[in-house]
């Protein structure tokens, strides 16, 4: 996106400057009546037909400026949204992966037979990355949702009174069943120290997760996210430019991860995960999973840190003290 006005924008959804960004294209314009506006103006009736020829001829009009002048695509859109150099000089070997994946045929153990192997794995993978975490450190937890084909990766990140965040570790979970990922999530979050909150992947069977998140720690702290261009066009550049600027930091220091932050493209003027998928040093198919819940981690760690979530009692209601008499006679009786 190697354009001065592009690089403009760009540089205020980052916050790097002042101001605000509207992005308004033809279609939308078109949804919101601008040509029956056009034909009210010039006392013409307005048909479909009439409005598709107008397109067309606007369209050809500006020709292969098209898409910038109409569709807010900016030139040279496409490519890797993070370089490798960038990414790279955020990873540390100090930040670890801890992963865990089964056969087919664990999907169908008896419960108390896959519960527990999931707490071995818990108790010996994860509990000694917990137990590194400062203790007076607010936490943030990103995740995406994989069952079969993709990864399920969780990504805790720990903020100290300076405003960067680090990475504390990630879990990936292959081929794990539904119960167990919700296991293996409750683990983390029960465990990390003064917890404000996550966003989690709530797309398709990801929903069912992100659901028993917010019943068991609340829906004011568990935010579920629904990915759209939209929201890439809002929070990619901030997770961007906190790499940039350092306020994001201690990447694990692994060549899967670095392939899932690479494999965000510029596509029609949007950072985002295209359709296709990668493969791993094993020959697994991978989504960018992990650069997806490092975004959302850092998201949330953006919008849901606002201090510790307190539960306030009301005092007692007028209508109980207007009735107390009558229920004390009750239970008297």
């Amino acid at each position: 996106m190697d354009n001065p006005f592009n690089e403009l924008i760009t540089e205020v959804r980052e916050g790097r400057r002042k101001g605000s960004v509207h992005r308004i294209t033809l279609d939308d314009a078109i949804k919101d009546g601008l040509h029956k506006r056009i034909c009210l103006r010039l006392g013409k009736e307005w048909t479909p037909e009439a409005e598709a020829e107008w397109i067309a001829d606007i369209r050809a009009y500006y020709g292969e400026d098209a898409e910038e002048e109409l569709d807010c695509i900016p030139k040279n859109s496409g490519g890797a949204y993070l370089s490798r150099a960038l990414i790279e000089s955020r990873m540390t070997p100090e930040t670890k992966v801890a992963r865990w994946s089964e056969k087919d045929a664990f999907t169908h153990l008896p419960e108390h037979i896959r519960e527990a192997e999931c707490l071995e794995f818990c108790e010996k993978e994860i509990r000694p990355l917990l137990a590194g975490l400062p203790k007076k450190a607010r936490t943030f937890l990103g995740e995406d949702f994989g069952r079969t084909s993709d990864l399920t990766v969780l990504a805790p990140l720990y903020q100290l009174e300076a405003l960067a965040r680090r990475v504390a570790f990630l879990v990936e979970l292959r081929n794990i069943p539904f119960e167990q990922q919700r296991q293996v999530l409750f683990y983390v979050i029960d465990n990390l120290p003064n917890f404000m909150g996550g966003a989690l992947d709530a797309g398709g069977n990801g929903h069912y997760l992100a659901e028993v998140a917010a019943q068991r720690y609340g829906a004011l702290r568990i935010q579920a996210v629904k990915f759209s261009e939209a929201w890439y066009l809002s929070h990619m550049p901030p997770f961007k430019s906190a790499l940039v600027e350092g306020t994001l930091d201690g990447l694990p220091d692994d060549g899967e991860v670095l392939d899932d932050l690479r494999a965000f493209q510029v596509i029609r003027g949007i950072a985002k995960l295209p359709d296709k998928r990668t493969k791993d040093k094993d020959g697994n198919k991978r989504h960018g999973d992990a650069g997806i819940a490092l975004v959302l981690a850092y998201f949330a760690s953006r919008e849901l840190n606002n201090g510790p979530v307190r539960i306030c009692s009301r005092g007692r209601r007028k209508s109980r003290r207007m009735t107390g008499k009558y229920h004390q006679r009750g239970r008297r009786r």
